[in-house]
This record gives structure tokens, sequence and C-alpha cells, in this order.
């Protein structure tokens, strides 16, 4: 379930340089008595058309689609983002001006009132623009505080364009800021949408290596649809999402739309960017993984890796934002057993017994690979490079990463897409007979999962292609010959 996007990305060059000089020349003012808009979105906040299909795609819609995620400020770095998904473009690059209504700055006494800043707006994933359909696109608004504004409480934020219309209006969180007291690592996982068999034992593995936290966004499924011309699912048709709960874990949801797909992948990019910048000042390093891949260090017990130290020694007093490990796909069988409660039977029996029995929740359990076992089998990443899209270089493995989240502007789905200035975008790799991603397959179908005890484990070619030509993004194939 690596969710990438299925659109070749686009990078643009170097817009925050201009932006941000853009920002200090602007002037800001306070204004009072403004009565602050109720989310009515930029040019009606209508929808878009249903897409049917990549071969059947109708016309591009003239109508506009704003949906606002968050909108987070940043005590420490005196700033606001607003994670949005707009159709088209100009929904999102209309914004001129944040319109920010504060509780208190400084005790300057700015109760009640409203400060009016520039709006940066960015769209770092546009590229991926469906020219003959309309598709919903990630949509970053960052308000950049005053100087000495670090310790304004705000309430709202309201962005504008530059004549004055509403592109959206949303209620501002602060973020969690621990100082000095930040903890060492956590996870962040988008999105999620089913059971996966392995769940808890991914909790356990990465607690076990130093995990402090961990961040899963849940998308809620409002429609149940069967699977695109292309034979990817629509989760409608998988198992249900159970919501398990644990001291460490934080569930954030969101609700599914129509038009998630099939390349905006339920707003993958614009969670994983949210969690990045929620947990920015909670986290000295922020991994980005899926409930079924596993962080495996070689010939290393979990309890026995401080997680924390082998990324500071890495990471720490360089320019680089991240490392990188790459991926191994190990197929496994997960077949789910169905183990039901006792409260499902008759509480008395004979002539006299209820006539309505009481039922309790069934509980399910997973036979298949187990994680804590010896596995001797080790992949093969000949020739594998963590390079991005560059010919010529490598086969394009499938790899994960660990981020500086204060080194970071946007996340693309499994590394860096736009480090903040002065940082290095391309990752440290991690060496591959150290540690490696394990991801736990399940071999499954469009109805769940294969029932088949002799379906094989392996669906690499023989003999093995190192070449380059070989790479297709999707991870090392292990097989049960492997040694």
């Amino acid at each position: 379930m690596s969710g990438q996007k299925s659109a070749t990305l686009m990078h643009k060059h170097g817009p925050w340089p201009r932006l941000y000089a853009a920002c200090l020349l602007a002037a800001w003012s306070v204004c009072c008595n403004v009565s602050q808009a109720s989310g009515e979105t930029f040019g009606g906040g209508r929808t878009l058309q249903e897409r049917h299909g990549h071969h059947k795609a109708p016309a591009p819609s003239r109508e506009t689609y704003v949906s606002v995620y968050s909108a987070l400020q940043d005590p420490e770095a005196g700033e606001v983002r607003v994670f949005s998904e707009v159709y088209p473009q100009s929904a999102c690059m209309a914004a001129a001006t944040c319109r920010l209504q504060g509780a208190g700055m400084d005790g300057r006494g700015w109760m009640g009132k409203e400060l009016l800043v520039p709006a940066i707006a960015e769209m770092p994933f546009s590229a991926l623009l469906d020219k003959d359909a309309p598709e919903m696109l990630e949509c970053f608004h960052t308000c950049l505080l005053p100087p000495g504004s670090q310790g304004m409480q705000l309430a709202s934020v309201t962005v504008e364009s530059n004549t004055g219309e509403v592109v959206l209006s949303q209620r501002v969180e602060s973020i969690e800021v621990l100082g000095a007291q930040k903890r060492s690592v956590g996870i962040c996982s988008a999105p999620v949408f089913t059971d996966v068999p392995q769940y808890l034992d991914w909790l356990d593995h990465h607690e076990a290596l130093g995990v402090e936290g961990f961040h899963l966004y849940a998308v809620i499924m409002d429609l149940a649809q069967a699977r695109d011309v292309h034979g990817r699912g629509r989760p409608g048709h998988k198992k249900r999402l159970t919501v398990q709960q644990a001291h460490r874990v934080k569930w954030h949801t969101r609700h599914m739309t129509k038009y998630d797909m099939p390349t905006h992948y339920y707003g993958q990019l614009m969670l994983l960017n949210e969690c990045l910048y929620r947990h920015r000042q909670m986290y000295e390093y922020l991994m980005f993984l899926d409930r079924d891949e596993f962080l495996h260090f070689v010939d290393t017990p979990p309890t026995a890796v401080n997680l924390a130290w082998e990324f500071h020694s890495r990471l720490a007093d360089t320019l680089y934002t991240s490392l990188v490990f790459m991926t191994a796909v190990y197929r496994v069988r997960c077949l789910v057993e169905t183990v039901h409660d006792l409260a499902e039977h008759s509480v008395h029996q004979g002539a006299d017994s209820e006539t309505e029995p009481q039922f309790g929740e069934p509980m399910q359990v997973y036979k298949g690979y187990n994680i804590w076992d010896k596995d001797m089998r080790m992949p093969d990443f000949t020739n594998c490079t963590t390079e991005r899209n560059v010919a010529g270089t490598g086969r394009q493995c499938h790899s994960k990463c660990a981020v500086r989240p204060l080194t970071v502007n946007f996340m693309a789905t499994d590394y860096v897409w736009w480090p903040r200035a002065g940082y290095r975008a391309a990752p440290v790799p991690f060496p591959t007979g150290q540690a490696f991603i394990k991801h736990l397959r399940c071999l499954s179908d469009r109805h769940g999962w294969i029932t088949d005890e002799a379906a094989s484990l392996c669906e690499r070619t023989s003999p093995v292609d190192y070449s380059v030509e070989a790479g297709h993004g999707d991870g090392v194939e292990v097989c049960p010959q492997d040694t």
C-alpha cells in the first residue's frame, strides 16, 4: 500500500526568496470590528464534475471547489499555514491577504482585533493536474506574522483575493511546542483506510525501536466504490477500518469525497504535509511509513536499537534534511481468522432461555508471517539508487525516509520535495547492510486476502534483472528461496 501518485512530479524552482521579499515589503495593519467570514469559498464553493474514468473523462469544469482541512499556527516560527484541496489552480493562487483574528499578542492589547498580512500561496504538486478532467489539488497558504508577534494567540484566518473576495476561512489551531523537551522520533502514516493484520505488531515493533508517537490519518469512507479502470482498489471493497487506540497513537480523520481518485489518493500529500507541519516542533525526527512497513535492523533486535542516536549521528550538524531507507517486499499470507466472543451465545439454556441472545464484538487474528521471528533472507539492493527521475543512475527502488521536520518545507510521498533555504533535498542513504524497510505485503485480490495457502510468495522475474531499466519503484522482491 505504497500510495504513490501515478503522475510525474514537476519541480518548481526558487519561489521562496521572492515570496519572502514580497512579505517583508508588504505593509501590515490592524483593523477593528470587521465581521468574520463564515466559511464561504472563492467562486461560490460549487462542486466539481464527477470523474467517470480515465478514458471517459468529462470536459473540464468551470466551477470551483475549495475544501479546507486545517489551519495551523506555529507560535515558535510566527506563522500560520492553511491546508486545503481546491480546483482549479486559480482557487488557490487567487490568495493575496490573510485576515487573522487574534486573542492577544505579547500583552499588547490586540484582543478581538484583526491583523492583515500577505498570503503566500503554494501548489507544489500542481503538475499532477490532469488537464482533461478536474481533480483536486493540494493548496497551501502561509501567513507570516510581523516580527515580534510570536506570542500572538490566533482564533481564525480568512484568506482573501486581491479584489477582496473570500478564498477560504478556517479556525486556527496552535501546534504543540515542546521546546528543549522534544520527543526523539515520531511516525506519520497517511492515508489509513482499511485494516492490516500487522498493525498491532507494527506498533509494538516501532515502540521497541524507540518511536515515541504515531500519528495516523484515517480516511472515513462515505463512498464505497469498486475498482477503477486501472484495477486500483477503492477502499469500499476491503475490510473496514478498526480504530484501535494505544497510548502513543493519535488519530486524525478526513472524509473521502468522490474527487479523490485516481491521482489524488485520498489526500495523501496534503495529509503527510499536515502531519509534518503539525508536529514540526514536537519531534527531532519524523518517519513516513505505512502500517505494513517495518524498519528492520539487520541482526539486531528492536529493543537493542537506539533509533534517536542512529538518526542523530548521521544528520546532526549537517545541511541534510533526511535519511533514506531502501524497501524490500516480503510477500506474506495474511489469512484472517475470526474469533467470536462467548457473549454471542444465549445466556441461559433450556425452555426458559432468553429469547434474545446478547452479542459481543468478534476479534480478528491473523496467521502468517511473524515479524518477531528471525528471517535469514536478505534482499539484494544491487544497483538501487535514491536519486529521483535521473536517467541512467540505477534502479529506482522504493524507499522511505526519516526527516528533520524543521529543515523541510514540503514532503512528497516518500522523500523531501522541497527543503528549507540552506538545506539539501538529497538524502543520506542508510547502509542497507545495517537497516532497511521490510514491506510485509499481503497476498490479496479484489475481494480480500487470498486463502490459497499454495499461492506463490514470489513475483520476481527469473533470472533477476539488475539493470537500470528493471527498476519500477516498487521495492526489491524477496522470495522464499533466498538465503
